[in-house]
């Protein structure tokens, strides 16, 4: 779908008794400087007056779907990428809020670089109040096989999705990185940009909070195993300033032997960065 030669953006939006946020949430998705967009949210069976926040609002670029019962986040996420239809995909939750030129800038990088297929950026973690209590950079996409470096501000290719697939209910609090662990792991091309765009809040009724990050953390470890078994990877940088500048080195039997495809990407990025320095 295209408007002007504009590519489209479907931003999927999952809310289970979102009511205090989620009505900023969508502000900041509807007043993006790129307005080719669909904001499908897909209520999970809330039990508040979220369904009647969105109701309120008047634009066409929304599709609100109910569903029946609280199915997760993951059912959530599958159950709106099926019925996207954009050209780039991405999704937020009901208490974050992108920048005003979040979505334009994305597009803009993919759209003029054919060869990226997944793009994130840095973001702000924010209180309750919307006061900023830190700024957050991302790391290199390789930098997965440690955590989930990616961050919740992203966008992707729909080439991704139909590869992709669905994302995984199994893992609970962690869907979004086994979701970058698939992507990763691959092929597809995975890069960063240096710009704050997403605002993360973290407050007393976030999925973080409720049940504590010991959970994340497990499930993280699930999914690095599942893909990485034996992982054994170490990284040394030699000060601050030489890591911005990308250089590094790192240990590779291991992705030799087991992930090929990989160790080629890395190997191509190294050489790039001699190239540019």
């Amino acid at each position: 779908m295209t408007k002007n030669n504009l590519p489209s953006v479907s931003i999927i939006m999952p809310t289970y008794n979102g009511e205090r946020y989620i009505a900023e949430a969508i502000d900041s998705c509807l007043k993006q400087t790129f307005n080719n967009i669909e904001l499908i949210i897909l209520d999970d069976g809330s039990t508040d007056n979220t369904s009647n926040v969105v109701k309120e609002i008047n634009d066409s670029r929304i599709r609100l779907i109910s569903l029946n019962h609280n199915s997760g986040l993951a059912l959530a996420l599958n159950q709106g990428f099926m019925c996207s239809i954009g050209d780039y995909l991405t999704w937020t939750s009901d208490d974050n809020t992108y920048e005003p030129e979040a979505i334009d800038i994305m597009v803009d990088y993919l759209e003029k670089d054919g060869e990226v297929d997944f793009i994130y950026s840095n973001y702000y973690l924010i209180n309750e109040e919307d006061k900023e209590i830190k700024p957050i950079f991302v790391d290199f996409p390789y930098n997965l096989l440690e955590g989930n470096c990616i961050g919740p501000c992203f966008m992707y290719r729909r080439k991704v999705y139909e590869q992709i697939g669905d994302y995984n209910p199994k893992f609970f609090l962690a869907e979004d990185y086994d979701y970058w662990m698939r992507i990763f792991k691959s092929g597809l091309k995975m890069m960063s940009i240096d710009k704050f765009l997403y605002k993360y809040r973290f407050h007393q009724y976030s999925k973080t909070a409720k049940y504590g990050a010991d959970v994340s953390f497990k499930q993280a470890m699930k999914i690095r195993n599942k893909y990485f078994k034996g992982y054994r990877f170490k990284k040394f940088f030699i000060s601050r300033s030489d890591m911005l500048r990308g250089i590094f080195i790192w240990r590779r039997e291991w992705l030799k032997e087991k992930c090929p495809i990989i160790v080629k990407s890395l190997t191509s990025m190294k050489n790039e960065l001699k190239r540019i320095k």
